[in-house]
């Protein structure tokens, strides 16, 4: 009898509780990571004043790349493979957002215009509720 809840234990419920947990918490890392990407985006549209979109891609680089694209009407901010950077994996928005905004911040003339930039931008993200 013993064995027998054991086993129902092992191979039925503990399966089903964690796949639950992990459903759970991707869905929570989704929602995280929206809401962080929204923050950035709101940073960015106020500090730069144009519209600012984001666009995640997979390349075939060996690496984590950020790049800044100034378009006509907007701002774009591409992420390429941000799964390869070497930061852990709950401190990949952060890291991303932070070369982000020093794309940002270093396309604008002069030293001192982009240091007022990157630390506006840095202190509007991390302001948030990041």
């Amino acid at each position: 009898m013993q064995e027998y809840v054991h086993s129902l234990l092992r191979e039925e419920t503990f399966p089903l509780v964690y796949k639950g947990i992990k459903v759970r918490s991707v869905k929570k890392e989704r929602d995280r990571s929206a809401k962080r990407k929204k923050t950035l985006l709101k940073a960015f549209a106020q500090t730069t004043g144009s519209k600012v979109s984001f666009k995640r891609v997979t390349a075939k680089a060996p690496d984590a790349d950020v790049q800044v694209r100034a378009k006509p009407d907007r701002t774009e901010i591409v992420v390429s493979n941000a799964e390869k950077m070497p930061v852990k994996k709950g401190q990949r928005d952060l890291a991303t957002s932070l070369f982000a905004i020093f794309e940002v911040a270093i396309q604008e003339k002069g030293v001192e215009k982009q240091r007022e930039v990157f630390r506006q931008l840095v202190v509007d993200l991390l302001s948030s509720t990041w």
